[in-house]
């Protein structure tokens, strides 16, 4: 399901068969082992949702699964972008654990505080960073009081959560430190074989390496992104998956480094594979067109600024006016400023290089997107 070239075909049959499945317990198993990657995420929500409902209706209740079961559906909620219905799903997994974990602290601990560092991570994506903070504190407590403090990928996890915590509280300095010691420890559990850590290891890379890019650290940056790089490489080699937003994440920051090292022209073939790679997962994943736009805006700039009597330059000039050629796309706010520089950029380079006719027809196309007059953007101020 996860590497179908068109999930979005089999996800609604998929979702109608939920009712079928007889054995809740199948129907559980199916949940847990469900990827919940954004392409999965209404059929994870909706299987879980129903197996939940399903374990209601049994005369005994069944504390674990129904645990495991709310887990899973914030899961699938946050893949879906849908921060506070999670927090419901999480607390009540949390407390549903917590009555587990008094009675069978070696088997459920471990869960609890995953449970616990999730629903600190999202108190933090709704912008409430006190209570974050407040509870990512009580999982590294927890951690010691449980015998899990040596638990590599949890520790990376409540490390990684406490430095975006600092970074929305704007304490750059500390945020960087939080974020060095989770790469540290994510690097020590994947090394040991922790396979979940090495998943994550690059992701993890590419935040220190946008921690110190907040704190003007260019060059240490560019290095530290540079290991996200290869070892997104690696993983994408080993585990190909064209519908992952994480390498063209990785590659968007790789150029945003670059251009701080002032490497143009590396930054300019980085953001066509991000853009490229960004094109094939926004068919599924809306989620990711606001990363889309910002590459093509990024395309744009280096493109105002490079030579276009260069065949390639110009070839790819002409792709991405065409690729904002979107009737389905809005035409406001970022998307918006990104067609007009793109349009208008194409349009003047065309008519200095003496094709005034197309160069007219593409600045055209830029004025004439529905502005308003008073908010229509300086082509000055987008390049």
């Amino acid at each position: 399901m996860s590497y179908l070239p068109r999930p979005d075909l089999l996800l609604p049959a998929l979702i109608d068969a939920i009712d079928d499945v007889t054995d809740p317990r199948i129907l559980v198993g199916g949940v847990d082992h469900l990827p919940h990657a954004h392409r999965n995420s209404a059929l994870k929500i909706a299987a879980a949702e129903r197996a939940l409902h399903r374990f209601g209706e049994l005369p005994e209740r069944d504390v674990a699964v129904e645990a495991s079961l709310c887990s899973d559906l914030a899961d699938g909620l946050v893949s879906a972008g849908r921060f506070e219905e999670s927090l419901d799903a999480l607390q009540t997994a949390i407390d549903l654990y917590g009555e587990l974990v008094r009675s069978r602290p070696e088997q459920y601990a471990s869960r609890y505080l995953r449970a616990k560092a999730n629903y600190a991570a999202q108190l933090d994506n709704c912008d409430r960073h006190d209570e974050a903070r407040e509870v990512n504190e009580q999982v590294t407590k927890d951690a010691e009081r449980y015998g899990l403090a040596d638990d590599g990928y949890l520790i990376a996890q409540v490390l990684w959560g406490r430095s975006a915590i600092f970074k929305h509280l704007e304490r750059p300095l500390k945020a960087e430190k939080m974020m060095a010691r989770a790469v540290g420890t994510c690097r020590e559990a994947a090394n040991g074989g922790d396979k979940y850590a090495a998943a994550q290891l690059p992701i993890m890379i590419m935040n220190l390496a946008n921690r110190q890019s907040d704190l003007g650290w260019h060059e240490e940056a560019l290095a530290t992104i540079e290991e996200s790089v290869r070892l997104m490489r690696r993983l994408d080699h080993a585990y190909p998956d064209p519908l992952n937003p994480t390498p063209p994440q990785i590659l968007y920051n790789y150029a945003q480094c670059l251009l701080d090292r002032d490497r143009p022209e590396e930054a300019r073939a980085v953001i066509v594979e991000a853009v490229h790679r960004l094109r094939r997962v926004t068919e599924f994943n809306t989620g990711s067109l606001w990363l889309l736009w910002s590459a093509l805006r990024l395309w744009g700039v280096r493109l105002w600024k490079s030579d276009f009597s260069d065949d390639t330059v110009r070839a790819e000039y002409a792709e991405l006016a065409a690729l904002q050629d979107r009737d389905d796309w809005p035409i406001d706010g970022l998307r918006g400023e990104s067609a007009f520089s793109a349009w208008m950029g194409y349009g003047l380079k065309l008519f200095e290089a003496g094709d005034k006719d197309e160069g007219t027809r593409w600045m055209n196309r830029a004025r004439d997107l529905p502005y308003g007059r008073m908010n229509r953007p300086l082509f000055s101020d987008l390049i």
